[in-house]
């Protein structure tokens, strides 16, 4: 029996030290006596179990570990998490083979520089000590296998601006989360080690501000901002296509990023509890799965009037190719008091012809009212100069684009102000090439037009997450002709697709704005156009 047992636990019991009888278990494996109400392991004891690979002496009350533990040589994880530690046992710098280390909730505050991990550990877990700064052993001389780093709970207060900057670190997963943290320096995100991670957790912090640096971890698949002060997210985390979660609660959001969703297809759950929304950007459509996309009206028809998304056939190896449809399955928003839910034309934040209405006119084909904008000289300059420039190749990948998204190019953040550079000749005024080059400056959602001062919106309410959720939309509209145009087409696709009939909707001009070209019966299933004129309307 005694050869043959590999594996014990004697965990929460009310054991004040560890049983002799199981000294002679000499073939275990893995011990646990986790939850007990163990003071102290006397030196000779641990000795005498060489083949322990995993050990678990957590929530005990010890404040050190015998120095004869380093003869446990096959020693690969260790948990003494919740015990009474006031410094690291140096035992630990010792074993060599250990790969999981979990030390937090002790009462840890320093650590020597002078020692050094072992060079396998892959997991190491240092929360909620006291630890007032990054210990200086994880930045010099970091173990060359660590993969998954947790500091949360320590009151750092700040990042050394050397942390991290190792560049064969090979970080997976960073968790920061109750650090007190008031400020992530843009360095940070630049650096090659933090690049690569795919799982960031900056929860409950005081950070007021993310730098638009963070765009550059495109492999990151989970990020946590939970309850800190922002007020903006920066353009660039549309970047962030590979995220699959993403934490925003309790911050003090009022808008997101236009094109912060539009290619995020892989975005299984958003949480943005406990802000001050009042509506999403349309690019929230970009996350509905193409099931969704195909049998919900409430997405279908917008995704088919506005651009929201770029598609394309391009091959896997393309930067630019997206997948088709979203993956979004769960969508928390509520505790947003300032939720609107207003839908038709807004015109500076006030409905000027809600649907209803707007259906009703165009049922009796009458002509729908709506007050026309007076444009300075600046914004006609910048529309009419943008509108007769031909994008260069060198930007996106347009040999694979099909031509109705070519001109979308404020759906890549980092390509976005290459685009505008190239686009704005030095000859220009100064004035007027600073105005075009704010980050205001962005692109209709129904025409493609560049633009930045309209006072035009379209509200839309949405159905996501297979309907079980109404999502209040903002489509932004360069001008009064492009949002009504923008309502006869969400008539003309919403009659079409209760007919299950295909519309295909050519654009009005001034002239015929009022005109509600008849749809067109098309055969049952899925048809596309290329032309940038012509909108497609997806159905069963």
């Amino acid at each position: 029996m005694r050869q043959q047992l590999h594996e014990l636990s004697l965990r929460e019991n009310n054991f004040t030290y560890i049983p002799p009888e199981i000294l002679c278990l000499t073939q275990l494996t893995s011990l646990s006596l986790a939850s007990n109400r163990i003071h102290d392991i006397p030196e000779g004891t641990l000795s005498q179990l060489p083949n322990l690979q995993w050990l678990s002496l957590s929530n005990n009350h010890l404040t050190r570990l015998p120095k004869d533990l380093a003869k446990c040589h096959r020693l690969k994880g260790l948990d003494i998490h919740s015990n009474e530690f006031q410094s690291m046992p140096k035992v630990i710098f010792e074993l060599k083979h250990l790969e999981v280390l979990l030390i937090q909730r002790n009462r840890i505050q320093k650590m020597p520089a002078e020692y050094a991990f072992p060079n396998k550990l892959n997991t190491l877990n240092l929360g909620f000590n006291g630890l007032d700064q990054v210990p200086r052993t994880l930045i010099d001389n970091p173990p060359k296998h660590l993969a998954h780093l947790y500091l949360s709970g320590n009151p750092l207060q700040r990042l050394a601006h050397d942390f991290l900057q190792q560049p064969d670190q090979h970080l997976v997963s960073l968790d920061l989360h109750t650090c007190m943290l008031s400020e992530i320096p843009s360095t940070f995100f630049t650096r090659p080690a933090v690049r690569r991670l795919r799982r960031l957790n900056l929860a409950i912090n005081q950070l007021q501000h993310i730098p638009n640096e963070i765009g550059l971890l495109e492999d990151l698949e989970w990020l946590n901002l939970n309850d800190n002060r922002l007020d903006q997210l920066p353009v660039a985390i549309g970047n962030l296509t590979r995220l699959v979660k993403l934490g925003l609660v309790q911050n003090r959001l009022t808008s997101l990023p236009s094109r912060m969703f539009s290619r995020m297809q892989r975005l299984q759950k958003l949480d943005i509890r406990r802000n001050q929304l009042a509506f999403f950007p349309a690019s929230i459509l970009a996350l509905a799965p193409l099931s969704e996309a195909a049998t919900v009206e409430e997405v279908g028809v917008p995704l088919a009037v506005f651009h929201i998304q770029p598609q394309s056939t391009c091959p896997p190896t393309c930067p630019v190719a997206t997948e088709n449809g979203g993956s979004l399955r769960t969508l928390l928003f509520y505790e947003n008091p300032a939720m609107d839910h207003s839908t038709g034309v807004i015109c500076n934040d006030k409905s000027l012809l809600p649907f209803d209405r707007a259906h009703t006119l165009l049922d009796q084909s009458a002509p729908l009212p709506c007050p026309e904008q007076n444009l300075s000289l600046r914004e006609i300059a910048l529309r009419v100069l943008l509108s007769t420039q031909k994008m260069s190749p060198t930007i996106t990948c347009l040999e694979h684009l099909p031509e109705k998204y070519t001109r979308m190019v404020d759906m890549f953040p980092s390509t976005r102000r290459t685009f505008l550079e190239k686009m704005v000749s030095q000859q220009i005024p100064e004035r007027l090439r600073n105005y075009i080059m704010q980050d205001d400056t962005r692109q209709c959602d129904h025409c493609g037009q560049w633009y930045t001062d309209s006072s035009f919106q379209i509200g839309y309410l949405a159905r996501l997450c297979m309907e079980r959720v109404r999502v209040p939309i903002r489509f932004s509209v360069c001008s009064r002709s492009c949002a009504l145009n923008a309502v006869v087409q969400l008539h003309n696709a919403s009659k079409g697709w209760r007919s299950s009939t295909l519309p295909v909707l050519e654009d009005l001009t001034e002239d015929n704005l009022q005109e509600i070209p008849p749809p067109q019966t098309r055969q049952t299933g899925t048809h596309t156009q290329t032309h940038a004129q012509i909108y497609i309307y997806i159905y069963i």
